[in-house]
């Protein structure tokens, strides 16, 4: 299937931000409310392709152009759990193609 709109934003999360925040929910006993998980910024699935690329030491394939999204209130974890998230996009990403063989 083909990305019918590479300029559709996110608001991405790194698998390990997202289990250090229900870790923190778990370990201190909050089984009330909704904590909202993500990174805080909004990043288009264009981008993503581009910065996977670039990781590679691909060119960038995609010209992309904001589109509006939701984007995760996070305050709400950072102020009773004092969590907020340590991976960037580019970090997240790395780390996730250096567990891929891409040959």
């Amino acid at each position: 299937k083909h990305i019918k709109n590479i300029n559709k934003s996110y608001d991405f999360i790194y698998i390990r931000d997202a289990v250090s925040l229900i870790d923190k929910v778990l370990s201190n006993n909050f089984n009330k409310g909704v904590f909202n998980c993500g990174n805080g910024n909004l990043v288009s699935i264009g981008a993503i392709a581009n910065n996977v690329l670039e990781i590679m030491g691909k060119p960038h394939l995609f010209q992309v152009q904001f589109e509006p999204g939701l984007v995760a209130d996070i305050s709400k974890a950072g102020h009773i759990l004092n969590w907020k998230p340590k991976y960037s996009l580019v970090e997240g990403l790395t780390e996730t193609l250096k567990g891929i063989n891409l040959d």
